[in-house]
């Protein structure tokens, strides 16, 4: 993430595969959404904090989308 200069990053485990680009049909109706950048993350394997696990923040790194300059903050 050091070296990305797009507007926008993709943050992937390397395990996993992105094989086209439909998660961006979902990112354009949040990513604008309240105040500040966001980071777009999915709930599979991000833990609810309410439920058996009491990990709060705890979240998924399967993939992650937004602003280039929101995920190199975060990570």
């Amino acid at each position: 993430l050091e070296e990305v200069v797009t507007d926008y990053a993709v943050k992937i485990r390397t395990d996993c595969a992105l094989e086209h680009a439909g998660f961006l049909a979902t990112a354009n109706r949040f990513l604008d959404a309240g105040a500040g950048p966001r980071i777009l993350a999915p709930s599979l394997f991000t833990i609810d904090p309410l439920m058996f696990e009491q990990m709060p923040y705890h979240v998924s790194d399967w993939f992650q989308f937004g602003p280039t300059p929101a995920l190199q903050r975060y990570w």
